[in-house]
């Protein structure tokens, strides 16, 4: 009879009681309460886990993809930027095959300094300037005669990346003019007066490094199509490469 009335009260009743709903295999009730324990350990030791694998994966991302402090910040400048400029020694034999009367002066070592601002999120308007000095390459005189020069250049560059390594490409005009103190026979621009200056578009790309935040180092090459007459063809070759520290503010 009180077996009977068991099974009529309600299971929650029943579970209240700690009644058992079951027999065992070798005819004891099983322990209902060992089953939601280990349950709970394995459920706290999984999510134990689960946190400590969030934390590492947190702190691998701020390490390494982490977006440097300087992506915030919308003007910078290049203080300073050094590098070369290509004349004589490295653009001559592309002149001698387009009939350009060749530079008659050398490659130029280059130090400057540069500004740049935000247009976009990955997009920098860039201008720069830099003077350079070298020599001639065939002289009459005894002594190197020396040749300097002045590169002026505005344009745009892109970032493809918004982390601490930066890869970009780079488009400006660029200006440059020679000086040449001591009156030696360089070629000259007839479309502006038959002076050494010259004016035309520039390529370029290179790479961006942040090793503290809001500063980073950026080497940039370019190869440069300076436009006139002058002494032959109405393109003249030259290239650059140069290094800077930028600090963002």
């Amino acid at each position: 009879m009180n077996h009977a009335l068991s099974r009529s009260q309600p299971r929650a009743h029943i579970a209240a009681r700690g009644a058992p709903s079951a027999v065992g295999s070798e005819g004891s009730p099983p322990d209902r309460a060992v089953a939601p324990r280990a349950a709970r350990r394995v459920v706290r030791r999984a999510a134990s886990h689960v946190w400590l694998a969030a934390v590492v994966a947190l702190v691998a991302t701020m390490g390494f993809a982490r977006p440097a402090a300087a992506q915030w910040r919308n003007f910078g400048v290049q203080i300073p930027n050094a590098g070369w400029l290509a004349l004589g020694n490295t653009t001559d034999a592309l002149n001698d095959q387009i009939n350009n009367k060749r530079w008659n002066a050398t490659d130029q070592f280059t130090i400057g300094a540069g500004f740049f601002a935000a247009v976009g999120y990955n997009l920098w308007s860039d201008s720069q300037i830099a003077i350079g000095i070298g020599s001639v390459n065939v002289s009459q005189l005894p002594q190197p005669e020396p040749v300097f020069s002045v590169s002026v250049s505005t344009g745009l560059r892109f970032n493809f990346l918004d982390e601490k390594v930066r890869p970009f490409v780079s488009g400006h005009i660029h200006l440059l003019t020679l000086i040449n103190p001591l009156l030696a026979d360089i070629p000259t621009n007839a479309i502006l007066g038959s002076v050494p200056t010259w004016i035309g578009p520039r390529l370029g790309g290179g790479v961006e490094l942040f090793f503290v935040e809001e500063q980073s180092i950026q080497l940039e090459v370019g190869a440069i199509a300076l436009l006139g007459f002058a002494d032959g063809g109405i393109v003249r070759p030259s290239a650059l490469g140069r290094l800077s520290w930028n600090v963002y503010f």
